[in-house]
C-alpha cells in the first residue's frame, strides 16, 4: 500500500514526514518515499541517502556483504529484537560536506498488518571534514609509532575518570609502556555521563593501536542523545573499517550510562565479565558481541541496574586481574576478587581499591605478570 505524506503524518503523529526518507512494510517494500529529499540528495551527491523509490524492495539494489548485513538489521527490527537502528552517512554538496544520521524505527500501525520500518534522518553537528580527519588518523596509528604514543598517553593514560554523583577510584597498569586496556568517560550538560571500560586483544604496541583507536572514536562520536547500543554499533563499524585486512583484533568491555541523581545505570556489555556489586556480588549482564568481530548483526542488549537493589558500590575489572597466576600456576579468579572486594567494603573507596591491588600482588608473589590489569571502583554518593 502506498502512503502519502499526509497519511504518514496521520498514522505516525510523532513523525515528521519532511525528515522521513522512506518507509517500508513488513516485506521490505517501500510504501512511502520523500521525493523532495530525493531531489535534494541527488543534486548534492548524497547517493547513500537517496534511498529506494516507491514499490521497490529495500534489498533489491544490494549484494554481497552489504546485503547480508542490512538483511540482518531488518530482521532484528522486524522481530523486535532491536527498538531502532542508526547509522551515520556523509552527504556532500559542492558548498558543504554534511553528516546525517539515518535512524530506522519499527512502527506498529493500528489496523495495519505487521510493522512498518520508518527511515528518518537528523543533521549532526560535527563536520564531514572532522570525520575524515579521524579516519586518516586512525589509519596512521598503524604505522606512526610516535603518533600512537602521543594519542595513547594523552587519551588513555592522561585522563582521570569522573562521574557526577559517584566517587571513583581506579587502578590502571599496562604490562608494557602502553597496552590494550582502557578507561574512558565523558560528562554531559544534562548531568549524565558515560563510562566505558574495555580490554582489546593482546598487549603492548599492537593492543595499544586498537585501544587508542577506540578512545579516539569515543571522543569523536559519543553524545548524550546516542544510546549505548547505538554508540557500540558505530564503534564496531569503525574498528572493522579502519584496520588492515590481515588483522582480526577485537575489544570486550562494558558501556555504562549514568543519569543525574539516579541510582539506575544503563549498561551495554560487549563480551565482558559482569561487574561486582557490594550487595549482590557478580552480576552477569546480558551479553553482546565483542567489538570488531563482525559487521553484520548490530545487537548489544542493554541492561538496567538499580544500585538500590544490587549495592551502591561496584567494581569493574579486566581479565588481567582475574587471570593473574601465582608461582604454582593457580589463577586468582573471580571468586578471590569477590572475596577481596567484599572484605574491603568497610574502607573508603580508594583504600578499598588499594586493598584489592595488594591482595592481588600478594597472591601473585614472584610470578610473572602476563597481561594489562585494570580496576575501576565506583560508589554512589549519598
Amino acid at each position: 500500500m502506498d502512503c502519502s505524506a499526509t497519511e504518514l503524518a496521520r498514522l505516525v503523529p510523532d513523525l515528521d514526514p519532511a525528515a522521513t526518507l522512506y518507509v517500508a512494510d513488513k516485506d521490505l517494500v517501500v510504501v512511502f518515499s520523500n521525493d523532495e529529499w530525493r531531489r535534494f540528495a541527488e543534486s548534492n551527491a548524497g547517493d547513500a541517502l537517496v534511498g529506494p523509490r516507491w514499490n521497490t524492495g529495500l534489498l533489491d539494489n544490494m549484494s554481497g556483504r552489504a546485503k547480508s548485513r542490512w538483511a540482518s538489521i531488518y530482521d532484528l527490527l522486524l522481530d523486535k529484537r532491536l527498538s531502532h537502528y542508526e547509522e551515520d552517512f556523509i552527504c556532500s554538496s559542492p558548498q558543504e560536506r554534511r553528516i546525517f544520521r539515518l535512524r530506522i524505527t519499527p512502527v506498529e500501525l493500528p489496523g495495519k498488518d505487521g510493522v512498518w520500518l520508518v527511515h528518518h534522518t537528523v543533521r549532526i553537528d560535527d563536520s564531514a571534514e572532522e570525520r575524515e580527519d579521524l579516519r586518516r588518523r586512525l589509519r596512521e596509528l598503524e604505522t606512526d609509532v610516535g603518533l600512537l604514543e602521543r594519542e595513547y598517553r594523552a587519551r588513555v593514560m592522561g585522563r582521570q575518570t569522573e562521574v557526577p554523583g559517584f566517587a571513583v577510584a581506579e587502578h590502571f597498569q599496562p604490562l608494557d609502556d602502553v597496552g590494550g586496556d582502557l578507561i574512558w568517560s565523558r560528562q554531559y550538560e544534562d548531568g549524565g555521563a558515560d563510562l566505558v571500560v574495555a580490554d582489546t586483544t593482546g598487549h603492548g604496541y599492537e593492543a595499544a593501536v586498537h585501544a587508542a583507536k577506540l578512545v579516539m572514536m569515543l571522543d569523536q562520536l559519543a553524545s548524550a542523545d546516542r544510546t549505548p547500543q547505538d554508540l557500540l554499533a558505530t564503534l564496531n563499524r569503525g574498528l572493522i573499517r579502519n584496520r588492515p585486512a590481515h588483522e582480526s583484533a577485537f575489544a570486550t568491555g562494558i558501556h555504562f550510562r549514568f543519569q543525574r541523581a539516579d541510582s539506575c545505570i544503563r549498561c551495554a556489555n560487549f563480551g565482558h565479565m559482569g561487574p561486582l556489586f557490594s550487595r549482590s556480588g557478580q552480576v552477569d549482564l546480558e551479553l553482546g558481541v565483542a567489538l570488531g568481530l563482525v559487521d553484520t548483526v548490530p545487537l548489544w542488549p542493554e541492561t538496567m541496574i538499580d544500585l538500590e537493589d544490587h549495592g551502591t558500590r561496584f567494581l569493574v575489572f579486566s581479565d588481567g586481574v582475574t587471570e593473574q597466576f601465582d608461582a604454582s600456576g593457580g589463577m586468582f579468579g573471580a571468586g578471590r576478587l569477590l572475596q577481596s572486594f567484599r572484605g574491603s567494603l568497610d574502607l573508603d573507596l580508594h583504600a578499598a581499591l588499594m586493598r584489592i591491588v595488594s591482595d592481588l600482588a600478594e597472591f601473585r608473589g614472584e610470578a610473572i605478570v602476563k597481561d594489562d590489569s585494570t580496576l575501576v571502583a565506583l560508589e554512589l554518593v549519598p
